[in-house]
């Protein structure tokens, strides 16, 4: 018996080690070795890095941290939601195939706590297992949950224990075709949840967003069903950056639209074809800490960047399992301040990558900069 642990601990200590060693190699220089298929309906030639203005920005993150395939025992099977909360430095996975939400450090990436996920279904209204899908986490470490199976959001603690339900039903009878009682066992299907830096709550339908206050007041209503610019019609993720801003990606209308707090219409683009500034299938969205948008276009298996303005500028990805590249990637998420997370539902694995310091006031280059070689960008 004690040399068979001993067999199993040295295999699993092979597979940190063998990790470990794949997310510390230069992206780079890995990308050099083996160029991967293009992606589909990803342009050939994408712009070459060296003719850009500025290229000394580093726009792509520098390097990758490390890559998470598990957690206590059990792969992650067709992940879908992926929130990173920089104030405890933790990264939490709607591990969807799993019905269960994993808590990573953001450090390296180890597992730190598992709950699985309940949902109440049906007029008895008894728990079964659910489908995450969505995630976000307040200042106060309430975790608000979206789930395949259910038409509310949950509202749990740290632990899992559910705490209370936001059902969109309560609050809208007078946009919900059915009668008060459907409107409470049904109502309008959540599909994406979001916090910002005031606890407020953003709640996704395919063609609403409903915002509310810590005490779960509706506050403001923006959408509506079309193609216009502020029409929706199958949103698929949000985010709000720390003035408010409200980012929001369509799978049929326009790809990305960015609003004000107030629901006025800042930016909107993307039609569902081919260029970099087009996408295949957009599911998740960031800002960084620039300004920049991220986005994730499942489909293409890349995340393709872009200046405030829209203006297209980079990408990271391509098809395939290896470090850096991606395999349907599903959602996306910061810390805020220059570590981005992607989450593959295929490849079923988290990606954690880093963008170059920022310079020190007064600095050209910050002091630890690193050289060009580890530079990561799918340029």
């Amino acid at each position: 018996m004690g040399s068979r642990m001993a067999s199993v601990r040295l295999t699993v200590l092979g597979l940190v080690m063998i990790v470990t060693i794949l997310a510390l190699t230069p992206v780079a220089s890995i990308a050099q070795e083996a160029q991967p298929a293009t992606p589909p309906n990803t342009p050939n030639t994408p712009p070459d890095p060296t003719t850009q203005e500025k290229e000394e920005e580093k726009v792509a993150p520098e390097r990758l941290l490390f890559i998470a395939y598990e957690a206590f025992g059990k792969r992650f099977l067709g992940p879908m939601g992926i929130f990173y909360d920089g104030r405890t430095d933790e990264i939490f996975v709607a591990d969807t195939g799993n019905h269960r939400v994993v808590i990573l450090d953001g450090v390296d990436g180890f597992p730190k706590a598992v709950f699985d996920h309940k949902v109440k279904r049906g007029r008895g209204r008894k728990a079964s297992l659910g489908e995450p899908r969505s995630i976000a986490v307040d200042s106060s470490g309430d975790i608000f949950i979206v789930d395949n199976l259910c038409n509310y959001v949950n509202v749990c603690n740290f632990r899992g224990d559910h705490l209370t339900e936001i059902r969109l039903g309560d609050y809208i009878y007078d946009t919900w075709s059915g009668t008060s009682s459907e409107s409470m066992e049904l109502g309008p299907k959540p599909i994406a949840v979001a916090v910002d830096s005031e606890d407020n709550i953003y709640v996704a339908t395919s063609c609403w967003i409903f915002v509310f206050n810590q005490e779960f007041e509706l506050q403001k209503q923006f959408g509506g069903r079309g193609k216009k610019r502020g029409e929706f019609t199958a949103i698929m993720d949000i985010w709000v950056d720390i003035e408010g801003k409200m980012y929001i990606v369509d799978a049929m209308g326009f790809g990305l639209q960015v609003m004000s707090p107030d629901g006025e219409v800042l930016l909107a683009f993307g039609e569902h074809g081919a260029g970099f500034n087009n996408f295949s299938m957009p599911t998740g969205i960031i800002s960084d800490r620039r300004g920049y948008i991220w986005v994730v276009d499942t489909l293409r298996h890349i995340v393709p960047i872009f200046d405030a303005d829209g203006k297209f500028l980079d990408y990271i990805g391509a098809y395939g399992g290896r470090p850096g590249q991606f395999a349907y990637p599903s959602a996306i998420s910061s810390n805020r301040d220059g570590r981005i997370v992607v989450l593959e539902k295929l490849n079923a694995r988290v990606q954690c990558f880093e963008l170059a310091p920022q310079p020190k006031e007064g600095d050209d280059e910050p002091a630890d900069a690193p050289s060009e070689q580890t530079l990561f960008s799918g340029s």
